[in-house]
């Protein structure tokens, strides 16, 4: 069981520091008032970048450690539930990752999905991404509330 709990603190803080990132870009602070007016500074830009593509890494390295989980670390009550749920969830979390990443590359909202479709913004297909993070997440904390 620790090393299943090991993952999913791994996971939360992942999705903490998604979260800063998401509010930084999109959140209404005082900072990020100041970085609209002023134009926001390439070194934040690329700052940004680098640490989701940290984050992204992290997570990657969460699924494998997701992968190796036995028998033995699932064997509490409604383990598996979580387990399938917890993979879903990175699943979901690696997809706005991505998707956090094309927005911050290309600096808005408007450049086109990187299947091809022109119709669909890359916030869009983000926030898709997001809603489905939520979703799972809601799903995870009652699975793990009754552990």
């Amino acid at each position: 069981m620790s090393k299943l709990l090991t993952v999913l603190y791994e996971v939360a803080e992942i999705r903490v520091g998604c979260q800063r990132i998401h509010d930084e870009r999109f959140g209404l602070s005082p900072r990020s008032v100041l970085h609209a007016l002023a134009g926001r500074p390439r070194d934040a830009v690329a700052a940004q970048c680098a640490e989701l593509r940290r984050l992204t890494n992290r997570l990657h390295e969460v699924q494998r450690r997701l992968d190796e989980l036995d028998a033995e670390d699932l064997a509490i009550r409604r383990g598996h539930e979580i387990d399938a749920t917890l993979r879903d969830y990175v699943a979901a979390l690696d997809r706005s990752l991505g998707g956090l990443e094309r927005l911050c590359r290309h600096g808005h909202a408007a450049p086109a999905a990187p299947a091809g479709d022109d119709s669909v913004p890359l916030k869009v297909v983000y926030d898709d991404a997001l809603q489905q993070q939520k979703r799972l997440a809601v799903r995870l904390n009652a699975l793990i509330a009754t552990l």
